[in-house]
This record gives C-alpha cells, sequence and structure tokens, in this order.
C-alpha cells in the first residue's frame, strides 16, 4: 500500500538494487527515501524539499506522521552527523550484546586484535574438533556459557553493518557451527572482547 502511494501518487522510484530506498529528482537536487514498513528516512541536499516529501507522504495518511528529527539511530546503526563527516557505528548494539553475555570486564590487550594468526593458533582452530554428540555439544555448550551458534550471528550481524575488519575472524569461525570446540569458543569470545575495547570504531 505504501509504496503504491510512494511510486504511483508521489512519484517516487524504486533504485534498482535495493527496492525499499526511492528516489526522486526535485528543482534538480536528488532526494532520497528509504522505507522499512512504515518508517520513512529522507535525505537532500536541501532541507526544503524533504519537507515536501514528508509532506506529500503526509497528505496520503490519516494521521501525521511522527517526524524524530535528524536520525541518530536506526537497525542497530548509530549515526554520527558532524560538520564535515558522517559516522555510522555500532557501539549501542555491542554493548548491548557484551553486557548480555556479562564480558563488558574482560581484559584485553593495549592494542587488541580481532584473532591471533600465528601458526600454532591457527593450526590449533583447523585440526579441534568438538563433540558429534548432541548432549556432549549441549554438555559442552553448557559449560562454556553462551551458544557459539548465537554468538556467531551476533557477530556477523555487527560485521555487515559497519565492523568489516573482523568478517576473515568470523567467516573462520562460522564453518566450525556444527560441532565447535574449546578453543572455537575462546575465540569467538575473544572478538566480542576486541569489539567492545574497540566499539567507538565504524565507518566514516
Amino acid at each position: 500500500h505504501i509504496n503504491k502511494i510512494l511510486t504511483q501518487k508521489l512519484g517516487l522510484t524504486g533504485t534498482t538494487h535495493e527496492t525499499c530506498l526511492y528516489q526522486k529528482h526535485i528543482d534538480g537536487d536528488l532526494v532520497l527515501l528509504r522505507r522499512q514498513v512504515d518508517d520513512f528516512s529522507i535525505a537532500s541536499l536541501n532541507p526544503a524539499h524533504s519537507e515536501a516529501v514528508q509532506k506529500e507522504i503526509e497528505s496520503q495518511m490519516q494521521k501525521p506522521l511522527n517526524d524524530l528529527g535528524i536520525i541518530k539511530r536506526s537497525n542497530g546503526i548509530d549515526i554520527l552527523k558532524a560538520r564535515n563527516f558522517v559516522k555510522i557505528s555500532c557501539e549501542t548494539y555491542i554493548d548491548k550484546i557484551v553486557e548480555h553475555h556479562e564480558w563488558q570486564h574482560e581484559h584485553t590487550a593495549n592494542l587488541p586484535i580481532r584473532m591471533r594468526n600465528d601458526s600454532t593458533y591457527q593450526a590449533n582452530l583447523e585440526l579441534s574438533y568438538g563433540p558429534d554428540d548432541v548432549k556432549e555439544q549441549q554438555k559442552l555448550e553448557t559449560q562454556m556459557g553462551f551458544s557459539y551458534r548465537q554468538a556467531i550471528g551476533e557477530l556477523i550481524f555487527a560485521m555487515t553493518i559497519c565492523r568489516l575488519e573482523i568478517s576473515p575472524a568470523v567467516i573462520k569461525l562460522s564453518q566450525y557451527s556444527k560441532a565447535p570446540a574449546k578453543c572455537h569458543y575462546h575465540a569467538a569470545k575473544a572478538i566480542f572482547t576486541y569489539l567492545y575495547a574497540t566499539k567507538n570504531d565504524g565507518i566514516y
């Protein structure tokens, strides 16, 4: 219903590779609109053009839109808009998942790294096998205090948002999701420790 309003009544066009990102030119100025269900983000170099699109959408609605102003957080992404740059990070998300696991007090080096790359450590990851028996897997999970698959999923979410530098480590550890060994659990936890120590990092 909303897509029909945006495209047929307001003249917005869905972009080729992201159907929930729309575009429209007003007096030569590009206006971008992102839709997520019934939430909208509107961007334009000219604020008046953003406001015009907002009013056009509002004219098709039964209730006025709730304007939250300049966007600061969306879909787990923290957004900092400064004079000369825009920074996206996932500091709030990292805080949330690390505190959920109660790992916020884990010790880390002054210069933390995603994963040790020495040959002995890497060989240990490659050659270690977790239990095949489901009951033994559950016993190991209880012993380690967290779900390995859930942890990998949480890391993948952070990776795909804005922490691309952890991708080699996460991809490697995701290969052991079927039957992780203790060393794989420790390696996954180490990535969380790294993320927490560098939670202010992001993409500019």
